[in-house]
This record gives C-alpha cells, sequence and structure tokens, in this order.
C-alpha cells in the first residue's frame, strides 16, 4: 500500500537536527534581514488628510515606506472577506472589502496608517522611532 494509515513517514530534517546543524529564526543575529515598522491610527475615528513617508524613504537603510496611496498606485487590491454565509432567509450577506491600510477615514485605534520596511538594525539601534512617518489626521466625532 502506497499511502495508509499507520505506514511510516521518512522525516528528511531529522539527520541535520542531530547533527546541531538545525536552522532556526531565533538563530539570526540583530542585523540580518529585515523588520517591518507599522504605523498606526493613534484616534478611534480620524481622516487622513495628508500623509508624509519622505523622510522615512530618504532614510538610511529603509527598503519600503508606503502608504496605501502607494499600494493604490501599484494596483494592490483590497482584502476581501473569505467566508461567505447566507442570511435565515436564503439571501446572501453582502461581500465586503477593506483596504490594507487608511485610504481616507480610519474608523479604529490601531489602523495600520503606513508600513515602513527597514534594515533590522535600524529597530535596535533606534534609528527608526515611534514616528517614522508624519500622517495628518483631522478628528471626527
Amino acid at each position: 500500500m502506497k499511502f495508509g494509515i499507520g505506514q511510516p513517514v521518512k522525516r528528511v530534517e531529522d539527520k541535520n537536527l542531530l547533527l546541531g546543524k538545525g536552522r532556526y529564526s531565533d538563530d539570526q543575529l540583530p542585523g540580518e534581514g529585515a523588520a517591518v515598522t507599522f504605523v498606526r491610527m493613534p484616534y478611534g475615528h480620524a481622516r487622513l488628510t495628508r500623509l508624509d513617508l519622505s523622510e522615512a524613504k530618504a532614510a538610511d537603510g529603509v527598503l519600503l515606506a508606503a502608504g496605501q496611496a502607494d499600494l493604490d498606485a501599484d494596483n494592490i487590491g483590497e482584502i476581501e472577506c473569505q467566508h461567505f454565509v447566507t442570511n435565515q432567509d436564503g439571501s446572501e450577506v453582502p461581500r465586503v472589502s477593506k483596504p490594507p491600510m487608511i485610504r481616507d477615514v480610519g474608523r479604529h485605534a490601531g489602523d495600520i496608517v503606513a508600513m515602513i520596511e527597514h534594515l533590522t538594525l535600524l529597530c535596535l539601534s533606534g534609528q527608526i522611532g515611534s514616528e517614522p512617518a508624519k500622517p495628518d489626521l483631522r478628528i471626527l466625532r
């Protein structure tokens, strides 16, 4: 029998683990690789009037600084609900989508305003601080 319950499965990773040659994410030294810093909405309901990423984009070690406008320019689609249900009467629930970052109005504290991908060393040295981007927000009531 080629496939069946209870048959042994050959494990390919054991040799490296037994010889001490296993690789883990914690084995990466600080400064190797990249990290992402998210700039988040500090208010529960506010309009994004302007987002200045010029300082972040110009910083050494920054690989990418982007807001929703950059994603829209690159035709990155919205996040769509993958679980579709029907109402009790059999009609479909409206299918909704949401942009990955705030496009114009943030409706929840913690919504993503911008993302900055940078070398990990910048995060450890404090060069990427809590204000890598400068969003102008107008609080809505």
